[in-house]
């Protein structure tokens, strides 16, 4: 009897040899990631470029043409329109994978009318990568169907979604130095039209009382206070990652909780003496369950029943997590921190936020803060939490000797009042 031994995806069956790839694209993590997948099988990376032009030089200049390319759209100089056109010309027989975030129903459309190969959109995970190459490449039939529940899935493998530019400026933003202020906010904010719009919609907001009566960015950041535009464009670049994910539970857990989770953060620290670390929670809990959205974008269909087991109190969420993916979300969230070099505090949290109660004494304020805020965001959302959880939150109350009228404050009627605020239209 003889073993037939699986051939890579990335290998050439009949010469053995590896299939050559060009990545095309102007953000590194992006490169990176695809680097990655298309390593583990067994692809030759020829080349990695940022730019239109430094592709189109190598392919006139080397005698090593690739098999694949594999094409961001958006580039600095040329785009990737045009990139598509010259390569069709000069060197037909090189197969063209479009990778793209895009959602311009218009750029979509000109593709069709282009020689490409196949059109994968971003975000993806390594699987999807990998199947949409095997039928380019005629090897579809070839890739066993990916059963997340008996394979080991390592944190490189994971997609990751880079952090918007907007978002990697404003989180560095120092919202108590006054140098610069808000003009200088302003600048940084002003070339992203999407949050801009939101924004002024809010400052325009009855929440606000200025119905039609803010006109500018400069006189909307200066009606809002600049950590609360900080937040606001922190909260859309959480809501940016999720958009792909469809349902009530992905609704609940990904977008609603986190934005909950923020606001009851924020609101804790005032009666507890807390004010100057406010910013810092309501961060921390707008992005502490951020390793949540990584396996859900990975594992969109599957991580959703998970979730559902967790929040009916059927299954513990972690256990399920390292049982269907041998990681968990936190280690997840400890990794997106850290590729996008996310504030010191905040990288704590994420790998700190499953501490146990005689680990008390030895996290921040920030960290005990916003744990008890996630949990009761939790209780108002309707979610089964497990005893751990209970006794963790009876534990903070000791720390800050919480008095019986301010547990009380966070009930019902802080959700049904707390729902009326503007940072929740933002992810209706």
């Amino acid at each position: 009897m003889t073993t037939e031994t699986h051939i890579a995806i990335g290998t050439n069956p009949d010469t053995l040899k590896p299939y050559s790839v060009i990545i095309v694209d102007d953000g590194a993590i992006d490169r990176s990631l695809l680097r990655r997948f298309l390593q583990s099988e067994k692809f030759e990376i020829l080349r990695e470029s940022k730019d239109a032009e430094d592709v189109l030089y190598y392919l006139a200049n080397s005698i090593h043409k690739p098999d694949i390319l594999c094409l961001d759209l958006y580039l600095p100089g040329k785009s990737g329109i045009d990139v598509i056109k010259e390569v069709n010309q000069s060197y037909p027989n090189i197969k063209i994978l479009v990778i793209s975030g895009t959602e311009d129903k218009a750029v979509v459309q000109s593709l069709l009318t282009l020689k490409i190969h196949a059109f994968l959109k971003k975000p993806y995970s390594r699987n999807a990568i990998i199947d949409k190459l095997g039928k380019v490449l005629g090897r579809a039939g070839e890739i066993n169907a990916t059963d997340a529940t008996a394979k080991t899935i390592h944190l490189t493998d994971l997609m990751i979604p880079p952090l918007p530019m907007v978002a990697i400026k404003v989180i560095s933003f120092d919202t108590d130095n006054p140098a610069g202020g808000s003009e200088e906010l302003e600048k940084l904010i002003s070339p992203d039209k999407a949050i801009t719009t939101d924004i002024m919609k809010i400052a325009n907001s009855a929440f606000y009382g200025r119905s039609g009566k803010i006109h500018t960015l400069k006189d909307a950041i200066t009606l809002l206070g600049m950590k609360t535009v900080k937040n606001l464009v922190m909260l859309k670049s959480n809501k940016q990652f999720t958009k792909s994910l469809h349902g009530e539970t992905y609704h609940k857990v990904l977008q609603e909780l986190p934005v909950l989770t923020a606001l009851i953060g924020f609101d804790l620290t005032n009666p507890l003496g807390l004010k100057k670390i406010r910013e810092e929670v309501f961060l921390a809990g707008l992005l502490r369950k951020i390793g949540m959205t990584i396996l859900a974008l990975n594992f969109p269909t599957r991580y959703s029943e998970l979730l559902e087991l967790s929040i009916t109190g059927v299954r513990n969420l972690l256990q399920v997590e390292r049982e269907n993916f041998k990681i968990d979300h936190i280690e997840a969230a400890t990794k997106v921190f850290k590729s996008w070099n996310m504030p010191i505090v905040l990288q704590e949290v994420a790998a700190q936020q499953n501490f146990q109660p005689e680990a008390i004494n030895m996290v921040s304020d920030v960290d005990k803060i916003t744990r008890l805020a996630d949990i009761l965001a939790c209780k108002m959302l309707g979610f089964v939490l497990p005893e751990s959880e209970l006794k963790i939150e009876d534990t903070i109350y000791e720390v800050y000797n919480f008095p019986d009228e301010l547990k009380e404050s966070f009930g019902e009627d802080y959700y049904d009042m707390i729902k009326d605020h503007p940072f929740f239209e933002m992810m209706a």
